[in-house]
C-alpha cells in the first residue's frame, strides 16, 4: 500500500513538472489548469474532470478562482455542493451545483442554477434559469429570477429612453441589468448619465472622469438613471422621476422653476417642435404641443424651432440665439441677443441695445433700441426705431424713427421725428419729415421740404419706372423717384428698371458696365448730386421737332436716328416712323427707313432702302414749297402727297398724289390727278361717273380731280351723288364707307371704272321687299331665273328656275344666311318648275299650274291664287286663297282665322282653324276643318266641327264624350284649338288618324283603356292619337269594362290611380258615387286581395255586394259589408251591414256591426247595434253593445257588455296577482280577459303570459295544450270563470270498504276453533279521466258541450237552426288529429258517430253554399283515406273561404309528432327544418327576433324569401311577428306551397 502511494506522488510530482505554463485556480485545485485556448489541459484532478468529447468540466468539490485565466470556452458543472467559483469569464454553459460568488458570464454563457446551487455574485450577461438560491449579483434581465426577493431593475426615466446601458461591470451585452441589494455596479451607457435616482452625480460618482461611466453599490430599491435631457410633455417640461430642489427642477444645460412657471436654457440647441428638443430627430421624438411656460435663454443656447405662447407671462426672455419658431401673438419677446434665420414674431418684440434682429417675420409691434439688419416686417405690424435700421430689412407697416435708418426698403409710411435721421434707404410709401435727412430714394417729393441734395430721376415720355432697387409698385401706380445726394449720404448707388430698354443717362449712352446682368430695362449707377434723365434711344418728337433738340437748337440722336442742328435735317438710318401722333414736321427729312405716316411741311428725302407708305406731305406758308424726292432705291408706297413729287430712279407702288408728279423713275402703283399734268400718264386707267356728276375726293383728299389709278390699288371715291353700281354692278352695304351712299372704296380693276352705269344683276337680292336692284321699285330688273317689272311693281320667278327663301336676302343661295330686312311687298307670280319655300308676303301671290308653294307666311293683305301646289305655308287672317284649275292642290298648310278659302279644286290635307271659313265647290280628302265648312262639292275624309253644313256627306262619326264625363270639354284637334264637336268623315280620307287633346285626363276610347303608345307625351293623359273607325262613333272616358280584376298600387289598374271608372265580371269601379265617393263595388265571387295584381294595401273604399266575399288583402280604406268576410287586414273602418257576416280576418280599426261576427281579431272599437250578433272572435279593443246579441267571443274586460249571459272571466290566483296576460289568441294588449261561452262558435283559447301557466282552475295543464313553451297554454273554455295558477286541486283516494267478517261455523266444544285470518282488501279501482267535447252548429244528447270518458260512443247531430241562409250542410270538423283521420267516422253524415279520444276535442259543422252541388266535392270518407295514404291537397275544398278537411290534411300530412303550429315562429321553423334547413344569406336580421337566435333568423328569412309566408307587415319589412298566431288554414296554404317548392305537391 505504501509502495502505491509513494509511486503515486512520484507520477504526480513528474506532470508537474512538465505542465505548460499557465494560470492555476486556487484553493486544493492546484492541478486545475486552463489554457491559453479557455480549455482545461489535463483531464482530471483533485476535485475535478474534464471530458474534452463533450468539452465539459466538472467540478465537484473546492473552490476555483479563474480571474488569471484565459476566458473559460467548455461547458462548467459544479456538481458538489463544496464546489464554488469566485471569479473569472466564462463563455460556455455553467450548471451550478454549488456556489457562484463571482465572475463575469458572458451573453453565450446560459447558466442553470440548480435546486441545491447559490449565486451570491457575479455578472451575467446571458440567460439564468433559477431553479436554487440567488442572494447577489448583476443579471441581464430577471425573466427567470422573479420569485427572488431583493432583485432590482436599472433602468433609464423616460426622458433617457433612448439612452442605452451598452456594459454592465465592462461587460459589453444589450443590457437590461437588475442586481441585488449591496451589489457593487459598475454601468456604462452610450450618452452622458446625469443622475442616478434623481440625485445629480459627482466627480466621485464616476470613473476615470468618464461621464458615460458610473460606479455604485446597488441600494434596496430599483436605480434609475437619467442622461438630463429635457422632454416637453403637454407644453411644460417633464419632470417625472426628478427631485426638486428648491421648486426647481435642474437638467442637462437646462433648469425649471415649477413655482414661476420659467424654463431657463443654458447651452446647447433647443428644438422644441420635438417632444425631445435636444435631440428633435432621436427615436422616439414626436411633434408637441405650444410650449406654455416662459422662457429664458443665456448666451451660449439656439432656439430652432416650436411653437410659443409665452406661458402665464407671455413672455420669452432672449440673450443667446432665437433662428425658428413661431411665437404667438401672447407671446411677447424681448431680445438682447440674435433673431435670424428664420421665425415669425405674432406678438410684441422688444429689441434692446444688446440686440440684432437679421431676419425673421414680424407681425406685431416692434421696438427697436438695438440694431435691425434683415427681416420682414409684414402689413400691420409698426416698428418704432430708437436704435439703427441698417443693412436691410423689408418694412411694410408704419415705422417711426428716433433713431438711424442707415437702409432698408419701406413700403408703407416713415414717420422721421425729434433725433431721428436717414441716411439712406429707399422709401416707397409717404414720408413725414420732422427730423434729419441725409440720404435714401423717395417716391415724390412730398413731405421732404427742407430736404437739401434732392435730385429727380426721368425717363423719357412714354416709358415708366417699375423698380427702384428691386422695389416694385402696382400696375395703377407710379415710381417718381427722388434721390438725396449729400456728403452724409451712406450710399448713392440706385438701380433702375423701366418697362422699355434705358439709353442713356443724362445723354452719356450707357455700356454695358452700366446696365444689371445684361438687362437693357435694368441700370445701376451712382446718384450724381444733379437730376437724372434717362434716355430710351426711342426718337420722341415735340412741336415738329426731336424733343432732345430743344426746337432744333442742339444737335442729338439715338437709336437708328440723328438730329443736324445746323442744316435742321432729321436723318432716318432704318426701321420704321410713324410721325402721325406728332404735330407737323417741320425739320427736312432724310431717309433710309421706312415712313408709315405722318404730316410734313418740309422737304423730304427718300434714299435707297428708304420707303414712304402713308403720310401727308404739304407745303409751308412761308412759300418754302414741300417737295418730295425718292432717289435711286427709294419707294413711295402710300401716302398723300399734295405738292409735287420728284420720282428720282425711285419706285411709286402707292399712295395719293394731288398735285404734279415728275417722274424720272418707275411706277407701279397709285392714283393720280390728271387734272395736275403728271408726266405718269401710261399704265393706269381712268375713273369716271356717269350722268355728270362730279368726284370731290380721292382717298379723303380733296381736289379739282380726274383720278388716274393702276391695278390693285385701293381706291376711295366720295362723288357729289349718290354712287350705286360700278361698271354695271349693283353696289352693296360693304362697297360704301360708313353708310354713306356718296362714297364707294374698292380696288381698281385693270380697266377703266364708271360709277353709276347701267346695272346687270345674276341672282336674285332682295331690299326693303323689292328686288335691291330695283332701287325700291323704281326702275325694272332681272337676273338668272327671275325679272321685275317696276311698271306692274311685279316679281315674275320664271319656270324651271328652282327654289326661293325669301326669309333671306339672298332667296336663290341659302348658303348666304342674311335674313331679309322685310316682307316682300310687290307681287310674285310663280311659273312652273319654281317654288316659294319661304318667306312673308303682303302683296299678291299667283302660282301657276306647275308652280309649288311649300312655306312662307301670307299676310292679311296677301290674295293667294293657286293653280299649281300649295304645299305648306301659313296663311293669315283675312288672307284669301282660291283653289282653281284643274290640277290645283292644297296638299297642306296653316289657314288661320278669318281666312276665306273657295276650293274649285282639291284639298288633301291641310289645318283651318277657328273662324276660317271653307266654300267646298270640289272635291275634300281630308283636312282639320276648325270653322264652317259650306259644301257644294264632295267630301270622302277630313275633321269637321259639327256636320250641320255637311249636305249629303256619309261615312261621318262624331266624338263625344260619356254622360260621367258630360262637363269635359275638347280643347283641340290634330292641334287646332276651337270649341269642338268633332265629325269625322272616313269613308275614302287619305288618313284617319286624329289626335285629341281635352280638358281632363282621356282614359278610355269605347270603353277600352288606352295603350301607353297612344299618349304622345306619355307624361300628360290629356292628349291621345287613335284611329277613327269607320263604323261607329267614338265615346271618350266610358267606364273600361274588363274581365279580372286587377290591383295596382291600391286602386283598380284600369282606373289609372282611382281617376277613371272601369268594370269587369263581378266588380265595378265607381267615380264620385254621390254617397261614398270614388268606391270599389264588388257584386260576385271571391276575391283575395292579397293575390290580384300587385299585393298592395287597397287604397279605395270597397262595397261587398252579395253574393261577395274578400278573403285576403289589406284594406286602407273604409270597406261596407253586404255579404262577407272571411280574411283580410283592415286598417280603415269596417261597416259590417246587415245582411253581412265577418268569419275572419284582423281589424285595427273600428267597425259597426249590424249583421253577424263569427270569429277575427278586432284591435280597434268594435259598435254592435241592435241587428248585429256576435258569436266569436277576439276583441283587444273596447265593444259596445248597443242592444245586439252577443253569445260568444273573447273580449278585454266587461264594460260595454252589459246584461250579456255567458260571460266569464280568466284571471290570475291571488298567488300570481303580479303575473299578466301578454296575448290571447296571439294579439298583444293589455289583456282583463271575458269570454261569452253561451253560444259561441268556438270557445277555444289560447292564452300567452309573461310567466308559465301550470293550472286551469286548479287542474294541472296536459303537455298537448302548451304552445312553445309553457307560458303559452289553448284550452276549451268551460261556461265558468278560469283561474291561471291557483293551486292545485287533488282528489282525496276512496277508503276500500271493509268486507264483513265471516261468521264461523259452529263446532263442537270442546275444541276452540281460532279466528280466520282476514281476507286481504283489494286496492280500489281509479276512477276513469273524462274529456270535454264541444259541438258547434250541433248538439250530443241535446247539449253543446258534454263529458265522455276514452272510448265513449257518442253521436252529434246537426242543428238545422244553425245553418246560415243560402248554405247547406257540408261536414263535421274535428279538432282532435287522433279523430281527424279515422275513416270509420262518416264525417259528411247530420248525425256523425265516433269513439271519444283521449282528449277534449271541439268538433264543427261546415256549411257551403247551396248552389254547389254535393257531388261537386270528394266524399270526406275518400278525403280520409286519400289523406291517410299521404294523398294531395286536392281532396281538400274551400268552399266560401271555410276549409273543408284541413284538420284531416295536416294530421296525416305533417311529420309525426310534430304539432301544428300555432303562431309565425313555429310555422316559420317547421317549413325550414322540412326543407332540409337550407343556408340563407342575412343580409340584415328582423328587428323582433332576438340575434342570438339565429336558427330562427334564417327559418324566417327563408320562409319569406320563397312565398312561403309574409312579413309581418308589406310596408315595414325590418319586422316578422314571430309571436303572431296562425290559423290552420294558415298553416294549410303555407304547408301546400312548401310541397310544391319542393316538387312533391
Amino acid at each position: 500500500m505504501k509502495k502505491r502511494i509513494l509511486s503515486l506522488i512520484l507520477a504526480l510530482s513528474m506532470v508537474l513538472s512538465v505542465l505548460p505554463l499557465g494560470a492555476f485556480a486556487a484553493g486544493s485545485t492546484q492541478d486545475l489548469v486552463i489554457g491559453s485556448d479557455g480549455y482545461p489541459t489535463a483531464s482530471n484532478g483533485n476535485g475535478w474532470s474534464y471530458d474534452s468529447s463533450t468539452e465539459k468540466l466538472t467540478l465537484r468539490s473546492g473552490t476555483y478562482d479563474f480571474s488569471s485565466t484565459a476566458p473559460v470556452q467548455c461547458a462548467i458543472h459544479l456538481s458538489g455542493a463544496t464546489a464554488k467559483i469566485t471569479g473569472g469569464t466564462f463563455a460556455g454553459s455553467v450548471t451550478n451545483g454549488g456556489t457562484i460568488s463571482g465572475g463575469t458570464f458572458r451573453e453565450t454563457c446560459y447558466v442553470t442554477n440548480e435546486f441545491i446551487g447559490t449565486i451570491s455574485g457575479g455578472t451575467f450577461a446571458g440567460s439564468v434559469e433559477n431553479r436554487g438560491t440567488v442572494t447577489g449579483g448583476v443579471f441581464k434581465r430577471n425573466a427567470t429570477l422573479t420569485d427572488e426577493t431583493g432583485l432590482h431593475s436599472i433602468t433609464w426615466d423616460a426622458a433617457s429612453s433612448k439612452a442605452n446601458i451598452v456594459a454592465v461591470n465592462d461587460v459589453a451585452a444589450n443590457w437590461a441589468p437588475y442586481a441585488y441589494k449591496g451589489t457593487t455596479v459598475t454601468i456604462t451607457a452610450s450618452t452622458e448619465i446625469y443622475s442616478l435616482n434623481g440625485e445629480l452625480l459627482t466627480t466621485n460618482d464616476r470613473v476615470n472622469g468618464d461621464k458615460k461611466t458610473v460606479k455604485f453599490t446597488m441600494p434596496d430599491k430599483d436605480v434609475v438613471l437619467s442622461t438630463g435631457e429635457l422632454v416637453m410633455k403637454d407644453g411644460l417640461p417633464d419632470t417625472t422621476g426628478m427631485t426638486p430642489q428648491w421648486e426647481r427642477y435642474i437638467g442637462h444645460n437646462w433648469g425649471y422653476d415649477s413655482s414661476t412657471k420659467t424654463l431657463t436654457l443654458l447651452s446647447g440647441t433647443f428644438d422644441f417642435s420635438s417632444t425631445h428638443p435636444q435631440t428633435p430627430n432621436a427615436t422616439g421624438a414626436r411633434p408637441v404641443p405650444a410650449v406654455k411656460c416662459a422662457i429664458e435663454s443665456y448666451a451660449t443656447t439656439t432656439i430652432t424651432g416650436g411653437t410659443f405662447t409665452g406661458g402665464s407671462d407671455g413672455k420669452v426672455t432672449n440673450y443667446g440665439t432665437i433662428s425658428g419658431g413661431n411665437f404667438k401673438n401672447t407671446c411677447s419677446v424681448t431680445n438682447g441677443g440674435t433673431i435670424k434665420d428664420n421665425g415669425t414674431f405674432n406678438g410684441t418684440v422688444t429689441n434692446n441695445f444688446l440686440g440684432t434682429i437679421s431676419d425673421g417675420t414680424f407681425t406685431g409691434t416692434v421696438e427697436n433700441s438695438g440694431t435691425i439688419s434683415g427681416g420682414t416686417f409684414q402689413d400691420g405690424c409698426s416698428v418704432t426705431n430708437k436704435g439703427t435700421i441698417k443693412d436691410n430689412g423689408t418694412f411694410e407697416g408704419t415705422v417711426t424713427n428716433s433713431g438711424t435708418i442707415e437702409n432698408g426698403t419701406f413700403a408703407y409710411k416713415v414717420e422721421n421725428n425729434g433725433s431721428g435721421a436717414i441716411f439712406g434707404g429707399t422709401f416707397k410709401g409717404t414720408v413725414t419729415n420732422n427730423a434729419k435727412i441725409y440720404g435714401g430714394v423717395f417716391n415724390g417729393k412730398t413731405g421732404l421740404d427742407g430736404v437739401t441734395g434732392l435730385h429727380s430721376i426721368a425717363v423719357a415720355s412714354g416709358a415708366k419706372i417699375e423698380k427702384v432697387n428691386d422695389v416694385s409698385v402696382g400696375a395703377s401706380e407710379n415710381w417718381d423717384p427722388y434721390v438725396v445726394v449729400t456728403a452724409s449720404t451712406k450710399d448713392q448707388e440706385v438701380t433702375i428698371t423701366a418697362n422699355t430698354e434705358i439709353y442713356s443717362l443724362n445723354g452719356r449712352v450707357l455700356s454695358t458696365n452700366d446696365r444689371v446682368n445684361g438687362d437693357k430695362t435694368t441700370v445701376k449707377f451712382t446718384m450724381p448730386d444733379e437730376d437724372v434723365v434717362l434716355g430710351t434711344g426711342e426718337l420722341v418728337m415735340k412741336d415738329g421737332w426731336p424733343e432732345a433738340s430743344k426746337n432744333g437748337q442742339i444737335s442729338c440722336s439715338g437709336t437708328d436716328w440723328s438730329y443736324d442742328h445746323n442744316t435742321g435735317t432729321l436723318t432716318l438710318t432704318s426701321g420704321e416712323y410713324d410721325f402721325s401722333s406728332t404735330e407737323p414736321v417741320q425739320c427736312a427729312i432724310k431717309s433710309s427707313a421706312t415712313i408709315t405716316g405722318g404730316i410734313f411741311d418740309g422737304i423730304v428725302t427718300n434714299n435707297a432702302g428708304g420707303t414712304i407708305s402713308d403720310g401727308t406731305f404739304y407745303g409751308t406758308v412761308t412759300n418754302n414749297a414741300g417737295t418730295v424726292t425718292n432717289n435711286a432705291g427709294g419707294e413711295i408706297s402710300g401716302g398723300t402727297f399734295k405738292e409735287t413729287v420728284i420720282n428720282s430712279d425711285g419706285t411709286i407702288s402707292g399712295g395719293t398724289f394731288a398735285g404734279s408728279v415728275t417722274n424720272k423713275g418707275t411706277v407701279t402703283g397709285g392714283v393720280f390727278n390728271l387734272n395736275a399734268k403728271p408726266t405718269v400718264t401710261t399704265g393706269g386707267h381712268n375713273i369716271t361717273v356717269a350722268s355728270g356728276a362730279k368726284i370731290t375726293e380721292v382717298n379723303d383728299v380733296s381736289a379739282n380731280w380726274a383720278p388716274y389709278a393702276y391695278a390693285g390699288t385701293i381706291v376711295t371715291i366720295t362723288a357729289d351723288t349718290e354712287i350705286f353700281s360700278l361698271n354695271g354692278r349693283l353696289l352693296g352695304e360693304g362697297d360704301h364707307v360708313n353708310g354713306n351712299k356718296n362714297t364707294v372704296k374698292f380696288t381698281m380693276p385693270n380697266e377703266n371704272v364708271v360709277l353709276n352705269g347701267a346695272i346687270t344683276c345674276t341672282d336674285l337680292v332682295m331690299e326693303k321687299g323689292r328686288p335691291k336692284a330695283s332701287k325700291e321699285g323704281q326702275i325694272s330688273c332681272s337676273g338668272t331665273g327671275w325679272s321685275y317689272d317696276h311698271s306692274t311693281d311685279t316679281l315674275t320667278l320664271t319656270s324651271n328656275s328652282g327654289t326661293y327663301d325669301f326669309s333671306l336676302a339672298n332667296p336663290q343661295d341659302t348658303t348666304k344666311t342674311t335674313s331679309a330686312d322685310s316682307a316682300v311687298a310687290c307681287a310674285i307670280v310663280i311659273e312652273s318648275g319654281a317654288e316659294i319655300t319661304g318667306g312673308t308676303f303682303n302683296g299678291k301671290v299667283t302660282n301657276n299650274a306647275g308652280g309649288t308653294i311649300s312655306g312662307g307666311t301670307f299676310q292679311e293683305t296677301c290674295s293667294v291664287t293657286n293653280n299649281g301646289t300649295i304645299k305648306n305655308g301659313t296663311f293669315k287672317d283675312v288672307c284669301s286663297v282660291t283653289n282653281e284649275g284643274a290640277n290645283a292642290t292644297i296638299e297642306n298648310g296653316t289657314f288661320k282665322n278669318m281666312c276665306r278659302v273657295i276650293n274649285n279644286s282639291t284639298i288633301k290635307n291641310g289645318t283651318f282653324k277657328n273662324k276660317c271659313s271653307v266654300e267646298n265647290n270640289n272635291t275634300i280628302e281630308n283636312g282639320t276643318f276648325a270653322g264652317s265648312v259650306t259644301n257644294s262639292g264632295t267630301v270622302t275624309g277630313g275633321v269637321f266641327n259639327g256636320n250641320a253644313t255637311l249636305i249629303n256627306v256619309t261615312g261621318g262619326h262624331n266624338i263625344t264624350w260619356d254622360a260621367a264625363s258630360s262637363k269635359a270639354k275638347i280643347e283641340k284637334v290634330n292641334g287646332v284649338s276651337a270649341d269642338w264637336a268633332p265629325y269625322v268623315v272616313t269613308s275614302n280620307a287619305t288618313t284617319k288618324e286624329v289626335t285629341i287633346t281635352a280638358d281632363t285626363e282621356i282614359f278610355s276610347l269605347n270603353g277600352q283603356p288606352i295603350d301607353e303608345s297612344n299618349y304622345p307625351n306619355k307624361n300628360d293623359k290629356t292628349t291621345v292619337t287613335f284611329t277613327m273607325p269607320d263604323d261607329k262613333d267614338v265615346v271618350l272616358n266610358k267606364a273600361i269594362t274588363s274581365t279580372d280584376l286587377v290591383m295596382e298600387n291600391g286602386w283598380p289598374k284600369d282606373s289609372n290611380g282611382g281617376k277613371n271608372p272601369c268594370k269587369g265580371d263581378g266588380w265595378e269601379y265607381i267615380k264620385n258615387e254621390p254617397t261614398n265617393g270614388d268606391m270599389l263595388l264588388l257584386t260576385d265571387g271571391l276575391f283575395d286581395f292579397s293575390t290580384i295584381g300587385d299585393g298592395s294595401a287597397v287604397e279605395c273604399k270597397v262595397f261587398v255586394g252579395k253574393p261577395t266575399a274578400i278573403t285576403g288583402g289589406e284594406f286602407n280604406g273604409k270597406v261596407i259589408n253586404n255579404s262577407g268576410i272571411l280574411g283580410g287586414t283592415f286598417h280603415g273602418e269596417v261597416d259590417n251591414m246587415g245582411p253581412g257576416r265577418i268569419e275572419n280576418g284582423t281589424f285595427k280599426n273600428s267597425v259597426e256591426n249590424n249583421g253577424m261576427i263569427e270569429n277575427g281579431t278586432f284591435e280597434g272599437t268594435v259598435e254592435n247595434n241592435t241587428n248585429g250578433t256576435i258569436s266569436g272572435g277576439t276583441f283587444a279593443g273596447s265593444v259596445s253593445n248597443n242592444g245586439g246579441t252577443v253569445n260568444g267571443g273573447i273580449f278585454n274586460g266587461n264594460t260595454g257588455l252589459d246584461e250579456v249571459t255567458g260571460l266569464h272571466s280568466i284571471t290570475w290566483d291571488a298567488a300570481s296577482s303580479n303575473a299578466k296576460i301578454e296575448k290571447v289568441n296571439g294579439v298583444s294588449a293589455d289583456w282583463k280577459p271575458y269570454v261569452v261561452t253561451s253560444n259561441a262558435t268556438t270557445k277555444e283559447v289560447t292564452i300567452t303570459a309573461d310567466t308559465e301557466i301550470f293550472s286551469l282552475n286548479g287542474q294541472p295543464i296536459a303537455e298537448s295544450s302548451y304552445g312553445v313553451d309553457k307560458k303559452t297554454v289553448t284550452f276549451t273554455m268551460p261556461d265558468d270563470d278560469v283561474v291561471l295558477n291557483g293551486e292545485l286541486i287533488t282528489k282525496p283516494e276512496p277508503e276500500p270498504e271493509p268486507k264483513p267478517e265471516p261468521k264461523p261455523e259452529p263446532t263442537p266444544e270442546p275444541e276452540p276453533t281460532p279466528e280466520p285470518k282476514p281476507e286481504p282488501q283489494p286496492e280500489p279501482e281509479p276512477e276513469p279521466t273524462t274529456y270535454t267535447v264541444t259541438v258547434i252548429g250541433g248538439t250530443i244528447d241535446g247539449k253543446t258541450s258534454v263529458s265522455a270518458k276514452e272510448n265513449e260512443t257518442l253521436t252529434v247531430v246537426l242543428d238545422q237552426n244553425d245553418i246560415p241562409d243560402g248554405m247547406t250542410f257540408d261536414l263535421w270538423s274535428i279538432s282532435s288529429d287522433k279523430l281527424s283521420g279515422d275513416i270509420n267516422v262518416d264525417y259528411r253524415a247530420e248525425a256523425m258517430t265516433f269513439q271519444m279520444p283521449a282528449e277534449d276535442v271541439t268538433i264543427r259543422a261546415q256549411y257551403r253554399s247551396a248552389e254547389i252541388i254535393e257531388d261537386a266535392a270528394p266524399s270526406p270518407l275518400a278525403t280520409a283515406a286519400t289523406i291517410a295514404v299521404g294523398g294531395a291537397a286536392a281532396g281538400i275544398v274551400v268552399w266560401q273561404g271555410v276549409s273543408l278537411g284541413v284538420d284531416l290534411y295536416l294530421a296525416n300530412a305533417l311529420p309525426q309528432g310534430v304539432p301544428v303550429p300555432t303562431d309565425r315562429r313555429a310555422l316559420a321553423l317547421l317549413l325550414w327544418e322540412t326543407a332540409g334547413k337550407p343556408e340563407v344569406a342575412l343580409p340584415t336580421l328582423y328587428g323582433d327576433i332576438p340575434a342570438e337566435e339565429i336558427e330562427l333568423q334564417k327559418a324566417t328569412r327563408w320562409a319569406v324569401q320563397n312565398g312561403l309566408m309574409d312579413a309581418a307587415d308589406k310596408k315595414d319589412a325590418s319586422f316578422f311577428d314571430p309571436d303572431h298566431y296562425v290559423t290552420k288554414m294558415d298553416v294549410f296554404g303555407a304547408w301546400l306551397r312548401l310541397k310544391k317548392l319542393l316538387g312533391t305537391t
